[in-house]
């Protein structure tokens, strides 16, 4: 192990980290061009502008990349929650010729070394899976993924091959029970105060999540280099929505000009907003659902860790994916069956896992419950261009 070391990176190793990407990966991945890495990996806290990344070398040469996001996470500890600066994993590649020598987990025993939190998501189950459950992750295996139709085309995203009974009875329902038919239509970002909004909920569900700060929500979304996110909604009253279209990219004539409306966070402006019917906040979503249908959106969802915001998108006729074929969720199997990935569209892309590890100020492991997490898409590398 001596002509291998893992060190942080830094500016004077781009050129030749280039080299590995085109090497190892693709030739024109979005995060080859310098301004969108430097972006996608500048994070938010104390460890901002890349500071957390590491490089596996073998002698001199670059043979692997462990990219980690600099972010500040919330532990739900009592009486009060402790803030705490930590990693979210976005990309591990390691040179063919050098994998299954265990140099993957010397880097992830360094990176654990310096940040007391690590967070990823969208992980691979037959790669670094395992080295998680091994290394006592906790692990989410599924995200609840809500989805709704918005015009007659939803099925050709989905298994279906035409629109059946159960997705024609839907769909009626979607139009007879709707709240409003009024439209709202998207603001400039409000960094302040989704802060205050974000914060306010965090701590009275006392959520383990990032802390999302204005500079969070100024870096992620406002200034963001990957895709063109929304923000509908004031936060000081009703709550606010993220959100973006995505446009389907497929060899196939009749699905490629169709797109979605891919909703990333869900902040409402009061916590009773989430256990009561016909709220200032649900009216909010079915404002921008209208808003999505005027453009010519044939679908939403949004994926997210808790279940918390199941009430409110039930509310508005929101089915939570089925993944398996049980006696319960039959039913709902087939018309649920909304692709993951749409650039390219694909059908095999397994749901959005995630894992994480907590210490504690005095070295020890700390248990954090799923069911008391709020991580979405964007809060590690399930959100960002591909092609």
């Amino acid at each position: 192990m001596s002509d291998f070391s893992v060190i942080t990176y830094n500016e004077s190793y781009w050129l030749p980290l280039l080299e590995f990407f085109k090497r190892t990966y693709k030739q024109n991945h979005p995060l080859t061009k310098k301004d969108v890495f430097d972006w996608y990996y500048h994070g938010f806290g104390d460890f901002a502008e890349n500071k957390l990344s590491k490089l596996l070398l073998y002698k001199d040469e670059i043979i692997g990349f462990r990219g980690v996001i600099p972010v500040v996470f919330r532990i739900p500890t009592l009486p009060d929650a402790e803030i705490v600066n930590g990693g979210s994993f976005a990309m591990w590649m390691i040179d063919e010729d050098y994998r299954k020598h265990g140099l993957g987990y010397e880097m992830l025993k360094a990176i654990e070394k310096e940040n007391r939190v690590i967070y990823t998501a969208g992980s691979n189950k037959n790669t670094s899976v395992p080295i998680y459950l091994r290394n006592n992750y906790t692990e989410i295996e599924s995200f609840n993924r809500y989805v709704i139709p918005l015009n007659d085309n939803y099925f050709k995203l989905t298994l279906l091959d035409e629109i059946v009974p159960e997705l024609k009875v839907w769909t009626d329902e979607i139009v007879t029970q709707k709240k409003t038919e009024d439209i709202v239509e998207p603001i400039a970002f409000t960094p302040e105060a989704l802060e205050d909004c974000f914060m306010k909920i965090a701590q009275e569900l006392n959520w383990f999540t990032l802390n999302k700060n204005a500079d969070y929500w100024r870096w992620r979304y406002a200034e963001s280099l990957s895709f063109k996110y929304l923000q509908f909604g004031n936060p000081s009253q009703e709550g606010a929505l993220i959100a973006r279209i995505e446009n389907i990219i497929s060899d196939d004539h009749s699905k490629k000009d169709l797109k979605l409306l891919r909703v990333i966070e869900l902040i409402p402006g009061n916590v009773e907003y989430f256990n009561a019917d016909s709220t200032p906040f649900s009216m909010l979503v079915q404002k921008v659902l209208n808003w999505a249908v005027s453009n010519q959106c044939v679908a939403a969802d949004f994926q997210c860790s808790t279940d918390a915001f199941s009430n409110i998108l039930s509310g508005l006729n929101f089915k939570k994916q089925v993944y398996t074929d049980t006696e319960e969720g039959k039913n709902d199997l087939k018309i649920t069956s909304l692709a993951n990935l749409f650039q390219p569209l694909d059908f095999g892309k397994s749901s959005i896992n995630a894992y994480y590890k907590v210490y504690g100020s005095d070295g020890e492991l700390i248990e954090v419950l799923p069911e008391n997490t709020y991580f979405v898409k964007t809060d590690s590398d399930t959100d960002r261009n591909n092609i």
